[in-house]
């Protein structure tokens, strides 16, 4: 145990209330260190691991948009309109019914 000073505890810096040390000022338990510390590095994984599936969604939907270019190119002119105009159509409708 420490040797407290001759102060009052009124003229002490620090609050009047809380946790403290012994020496009289403030300080974190390390049990809450402890907790602080293991949510901190949850939230971090968390964030890692989402980042990780956004970036092979991504690459998903980058490989699907390769792969439907590749097939537009191999189609005649005038297939390849006739399948841009339907699939325009066809989100036309879907934006129209959301509306409705």
């Amino acid at each position: 145990m420490a040797i407290r000073s001759a102060i009052p505890a009124r003229t002490r810096l620090g609050p009047a209330r809380g946790d403290q040390s012994e020496e009289g000022g403030v300080g974190v338990s390390s049990s809450n260190r402890v907790i602080w510390v293991a949510l901190l590095a949850a939230v971090a994984a968390v964030l890692i691991a989402v980042l990780y599936r956004l970036r092979e969604k991504q690459e998903q939907a980058e490989a699907a948009v390769e792969s439907i270019d590749a097939e537009l190119d191999a189609l005649d002119p005038a297939t390849r309109a006739a399948v841009v105009a339907k699939l325009t159509s066809e989100e036309v409708e879907k934006v129209r019914g959301q509306r409705a």
